[in-house]
């Protein structure tokens, strides 16, 4: 069978608009410890799915699969999906330098005034504290303990129910798996 000349154009052709960008072997790297990490944390491709599902950030498990093993499983709007779900850019997550500011958690003091304020506002949830860690570019108006647990406090309060509601679990996993430990060095040492 001869192929017509259109036909081959076609398979040589480059990628259409509209088509997911292709990741660079070094961002598909990137992205696959990234991915790796966050299989590792979650104990499974499957559970990692359903917890970035509940997030709003629908993923497949075969595809975050493919991304752990540094395939270029969905270009890069798969990578925009998994920076969103960690609350980091994109250009982070892939490993390419952005000419905006450091990071808040990156500016010199940060940790301690941080510290303090999560002394000062202890309700404040774990995830607010990170989101506005992450926060970058402008200064924060003031790099005191009270601002940032202002602005943490405000971000607490306007956390998605998405977000509470995962982090609450993933507490409730933590501390049931404590728990567990604790009974099970209690049941070793009483049949020793």
């Amino acid at each position: 069978m001869i192929q017509s000349e259109a036909s081959s154009d076609r398979v040589y052709a480059p990628r259409m608009p509209g088509k997911p960008q292709a990741l660079s072997v070094e961002e598909r790297a990137k992205l696959s410890e990234v991915v790796t990490r966050l299989i590792g944390e979650h104990g499974s491709a499957s559970k990692l799915e359903k917890v970035m599902a509940a997030a709003g950030h629908r993923v497949a498990q075969p595809t975050l699969s493919k991304a752990a093993r540094g395939d270029d499983a969905g270009g890069y709007s798969f990578a925009k999906r998994v920076a969103s779900f960690i609350g980091q850019d994109v250009e982070e997550v892939l490993g390419i330098a952005t000419k905006r500011g450091p990071r808040w958690r990156a500016l010199d003091g940060w940790a301690e005034v941080e510290r303090e304020a999560r002394r000062l506002f202890p309700k404040v949830s774990e995830l607010s504290w990170t989101r506005v860690g992450n926060l970058m570019g402008e200064r924060p108006p003031s790099l005191d303990p009270v601002t940032i647990g202002i602005l943490a406090t405000t971000w607490d309060d306007r956390a998605a129910d998405v977000d509470r509601a995962k982090e609450i679990a993933e507490q409730a996993d933590r501390e049931m798996a404590e728990e567990d430990a604790k009974a099970l060095r209690k049941i070793r040492k009483g049949h020793k």
